[in-house]
């Protein structure tokens, strides 16, 4: 989330190799936080700018920037299974 700035040590610290970020295209991430905003807001009106689509479309590109600016690899897990990503992120690190 834009609003909240990645730990001082991910950046100064670890080994960018062995940082990913997790991306998920648009559509489904707008369905994924609409439907958590829906659950955890039901008696409330105000839903926030949290699942409005120019917001994530910022929060996305943010994450993009920000991945590309440090040297870490970007994995979009968009329909893959956890199992798939993992094993996926392992053969990167093992190149």
């Amino acid at each position: 989330v834009q609003e909240v700035a990645p730990p001082r040590e991910l950046i100064t610290d670890i080994d960018s190799r062995r940082v990913f970020c997790l991306t998920l295209n648009a559509g489904e991430l707008h369905r994924i936080r609409k439907n958590r905003l829906k659950k955890e807001l039901e008696d409330k009106k105000d839903l926030s700018n949290y699942a409005d689509r120019k917001y994530l479309m910022k929060d996305l590109m943010n994450a993009r920037r920000l991945a590309d600016d440090n040297g870490w690899t970007e994995v979009d897990v968009t329909g893959r299974a956890v199992e798939e990503t993992s094993s996926y992120i392992i053969s990167v690190l093992n190149e």
